[in-house]
């Protein structure tokens, strides 16, 4: 068993807690959700040699242009440009809640998670099976590393 993934009081959990606001957290609780159903889906397609189903479900759902990867994308130039005292007192956008509120090192984990799924959706096209899983494979190793190292309860 991980011992990280301990199933014992909050006290034994060894993974770091993120503080997100609690409309943020709300949200944030419904992409992961999304994201579960979305791979889902992905294996689904997969025990039925739907490589395109997968694939479109990765892109939509899951890759570096889904809606779901703003928030873990680096800060774009005009954000970096601003001083932290001319940023709004209270973050609006998703992406700006990511930036306060999100550990660097988690937004990390889910770009590289957001990167993979782009990756796994140009694989299955080739639908090669083997590479095609291998790839699934880089997509969920980056969702045992976040829920391995963070939570928000």
């Amino acid at each position: 068993m991980n011992s990280h993934m301990s199933h014992g009081s909050a006290a034994e959990d060894t993974r770091e807690m993120v503080q997100f606001p609690p409309d943020m957290q709300t949200h944030f609780l419904g992409n992961m959700r999304d994201h579960l159903q979305t791979l889902n889906e992905i294996v689904d397609a997969l025990a039925r040699d739907d490589y395109a189903a997968a694939s479109k479900a990765a892109t939509e759902r899951l890759g570096l242009d889904s809606p779901s990867a703003a928030g873990c994308k680096p800060p774009s130039p005009q954000q970096v440009s601003r001083p932290p005292g001319n940023r709004s007192p209270k973050p609006e956008t998703m992406e700006e809640m990511m930036e306060a509120y999100m550990p660097e090192a988690m937004r990390g984990i889910g770009l590289s998670m957001h990167t993979a799924a782009s990756g796994f959706a140009k694989a299955a096209m080739t639908q090669d099976r083997a590479g095609t899983m291998a790839a699934l494979s880089h997509v969920t190793q980056n969702c045992v590393s976040c829920h391995s190292s963070y939570r928000l309860r």
